[in-house]
């Protein structure tokens, strides 16, 4: 064989080789992937376990206004007992910090959180705290109001589900009035609760709904009107948005009581010392209060805060609001208690770097 032959058959070869190693450089490895996705699960797991079970540190930062991301040292929602600590039981006002609409200045960043957890520059996550059960209402006609239960996913409509209802509502006078209405849902999930019997015309108001299924239970509270401006509740502390100032004297707590195997809504009259702008402590703090209500002092306004809970706190907001999912994540499901309400806990954590 000619010489050039032989150097053409290994110019060949080498070529060969070549083009071998580049493939297989580019291609997955199998192996790596699975023990990077289950190093990501591990993670999701523990980091599943602190959020819920841990009260933080301190253990009184949720209720705590003096207390703001630069003075918290750990991380945890799980409710705080000296004696007994029930799993996944979860401190409403240590949720209530991670809503922005509903803590103001108060609000704990998800970048904080995500350095308590030691997380920063190499997991990002999505945590997401929604009502196990999904209700809406719509308005039928005056003093009428339709009301809709389904799954938390608005798939399955939740046939016999028993509904009780009070609705607070302001005659401008300072008088907090209430009136109540029950029924259950059809098998479309639908039933219609009436307070026409009153003849109630509500120019101002706040429907408060509490749905009792099968053991699980959920509390919704809807603005009825106009003339309604909303408050922070942080622990015993009312905090106002505005300038406005309220009736100390003449507020309304409501909370929910278990009758029977029902919880219903309860409501009584208590008081508020002024601590400054905007800033009122309450006399009494009831653990199953969810809302007050006030008067403003110009008695032209009903102010309200609540802790009700419907939120997706996320490192990268506009992964919150998309369904996609990051490359290397893991997501996982549990269901904790907030007061007397059912809720499901969703986190979806994903590796940064690699």
């Amino acid at each position: 064989m000619h010489i050039y032959e032989y150097l053409f058959a290994g110019l060949i070869l080498i070529a060969i080789l070549l083009a071998s190693s580049m493939i297989a450089a580019t291609m997955p490895n199998p192996q790596l992937s699975v023990s990077e996705k289950e190093d990501v699960k591990t993670e999701a797991e523990k980091i599943m376990t602190q959020i819920l079970l841990d009260p933080g540190q301190p253990y009184n930062w949720g209720s705590d206004t003096s207390i703001d991301q630069t003075k918290l040292t750990g991380f945890g929602l799980a409710k705080y007992g000296e004696s007994t600590r029930e799993a996944y039981v979860l401190d409403p006002d240590n949720v209530q910090r991670l809503d922005s609409d509903n803590a103001g200045a108060l609000y704990i960043p998800p970048n904080t959180t995500a350095t308590l957890l030691n997380l920063a520059g190499e997991y990002g996550f999505t945590l997401e705290i929604h009502p196990v059960l999904n209700v809406t209402k719509s308005e039928t006609s005056t003093s009428k109001y339709t009301v809709t239960v389904t799954s938390e996913y608005q798939t399955i409509p939740i046939v016999n589900a028993r509904i009780n209802s009070t609705l607070f509502y302001y005659n401008s006078g300072g008088i907090i009035n209430s009136a109540t209405a029950a029924n259950s849902t059809g098998f479309d999930g639908r039933c219609i609760l009436d307070f026409s019997s009153g003849s109630l015309d509500i120019q101002t108001g706040m429907l408060t709904i509490t749905v009792n299924y099968l053991g699980i239970h959920t509390v919704k509270n809807y603005p009825i009107g106009s003339h309604l401006e909303q408050a922070f509740l942080i622990g015993n502390n009312i905090l106002l948005r505005s300038n406005s100032s309220i009736v100390s004297t003449n507020i309304t707590e409501v909370i929910t009581t278990k009758q029977s195997d029902q919880y219903v809504i309860s409501s009584f009259n208590s008081t508020a010392s002024n601590n400054g702008p905007q800033d009122y402590q309450l006399a009494f703090d009831e653990p199953t209060m969810f809302m007050v209500l006030a008067p403003s002092s110009d008695y032209q306004t009903l102010i309200y805060a609540s802790r009700n809970v419907d939120l997706i706190y996320s490192t990268i907001p506009q992964l919150a609001s998309s369904t996609a999912s990051p490359l290397l994540s893991y997501t996982l499901e549990r269901t904790a208690m907030i007061g007397d309400t059912a809720y499901t806990v969703s986190l979806m954590l994903w590796r940064m770097s690699f």
